[in-house]
């Protein structure tokens, strides 16, 4: 000790008091005793505690010292899942296709649709290359070349829900007589919140007889953007520019003579454009005779109807490939017959890109599909527009228009 003597044995008696009053403290408490009554308390509230923490539904490593960094880790989780949920182009929708997929069709339709409805469909968020932007009427500009066809939602209930996943044009239908009043409600209320609401080009495909066709179109025309009259049943017989210019004819009136004035379209099947065979020859059509591309085509010009909609073959077929070689051969009697007056949509059962450009270099302006969709899940249109645009890139094609 470097202080005096004093001042050392003075501490020395001052700590040795300080810690013999402490264990004199301790023996004391420990000797005394509660009353029986307070003791029989404090041990009942010591066996509620422990009976609490054995029926608590808070796992232990919830109360140590990992639950905060457990929490933020579960938080950040959580987020990811939320996000991947909403977009797209997440692996998650990998897998919701792949259960598509692996459903009947029918049932993975209604699994679409009843998703669309409740707004549980993701969105695309991937910005679309603006070289695909196309717009081959003035008023009706299409953001990328890749479209729903009708059959998914017939009554035009859940549109913005596709539009959503990347879709430049939807379509709702077919819509008949019986159907158009509950279309037209859903279409007239698209926009819920009373903003606006056009997020892309809107179409609906009405069916019906002469008569029922131009009401239908005049009840629909202010909700949509484009209609197209369903010609798919019509006979051969009837299948002459003279015989479908009155019918056509009187739908583009309906439609026009409204403020909003939709475009309108001609819907038919490939194969109702292709000449049978012997009936007209190549030889033949050289020297004045009219392919039925050329029937159709005469009678929407002279009409006034915007374009065709050309869809692919359906039944059974011997050859794998005769419907796709059938589909390209009519979309370009239609593109080589419209000589640039009229638009040709092909619709079909598009699976690659390759399909696409396929169709475009036969004179298509733009594609729809609806069973892809089904099949493949919500990445379908998605995983179709980037290889579009690969494909273009490679080809040496500037834009659409240039394919």
């Amino acid at each position: 000790c470097r202080m005096p003597a004093s001042a050392c044995h003075l501490r020395v008696s001052l700590d040795s008091s300080i810690n013999g009053g402490i264990r004199g403290y301790a023996s004391r408490a420990q000797q005394s005793e509660l009353p029986e009554h307070l003791q029989k308390l404090v041990d009942e509230y010591d066996k509620q505690i422990a009976a609490a923490e054995r029926d608590s539904s808070v796992p232990n490593f919830l109360k140590n010292k990992f639950a905060a960094p457990f929490g933020v880790v579960a938080a950040l989780g959580f987020m990811y899942v939320i996000h991947s949920l909403s977009d797209v182009s997440s692996d998650v929708h990998r897998v919701a296709g792949w259960i598509l997929s692996q459903l009947d069709p029918l049932i993975a339709q209604r699994v679409l649709l009843t998703a669309a409805k409740i707004n549980m469909l993701p969105r695309d968020y991937d910005k679309d290359d603006p070289y695909l932007v196309i717009e081959p009427q003035p008023g009706l500009k299409f953001m990328n070349p890749v479209g729903l066809s009708a059959g998914i939602d017939r009554d035009g209930v859940a549109l913005n829900a596709f539009l959503d996943l990347g879709f430049s044009f939807v379509e709702a239908g077919p819509i008949s007589a019986d159907s158009c009043a509950t279309a037209k409600e859903h279409l007239a209320t698209r926009d819920a919140t009373g903003q606006i609401t056009h997020l892309g080009v809107v179409g609906a495909v009405i069916t019906g007889t002469r008569e029922e066709l131009p009401r239908i179109a005049a009840l629909l025309a202010p909700e949509v953007d484009y209609l197209s009259v369903d010609l798919t049943a019509v006979t051969a017989s009837h299948f002459r520019a003279d015989a479908l210019r009155p019918l056509v004819a009187s739908v583009v009136g309906a439609a026009s003579s409204l403020t909003a004035n939709p475009k309108v379209f001609l819907k038919v099947q490939a194969s109702q454009l292709i000449p049978r065979a012997g009936n007209v020859s190549d030889a033949a059509t050289q020297v004045g005779e009219t392919t039925p591309a050329m029937q159709l085509c005469a009678a929407a010009i002279a009409a006034g109807a915007s374009g065709l909609v050309v869809c692919q073959p359906e039944g059974p077929i011997d050859d794998a490939g005769v419907q796709d070689r059938c589909h390209i051969r009519a979309i370009s009697d239609a593109y080589l017959s419209a000589h640039g007056h009229l638009i040709v949509i092909a619709c079909g059962e598009t699976k690659t890109g390759r399909d696409v450009l396929e169709m475009i270099e036969a004179g298509a302006t733009v594609v729809q599909f609806s069973s892809l969709l089904i099949s493949e899940g919500p990445q379908a249109c998605r995983r179709m527009k980037s290889e579009l645009s690969n494909l273009l890139y490679k080809e040496g094609y500037i834009n659409l228009e240039n394919a």
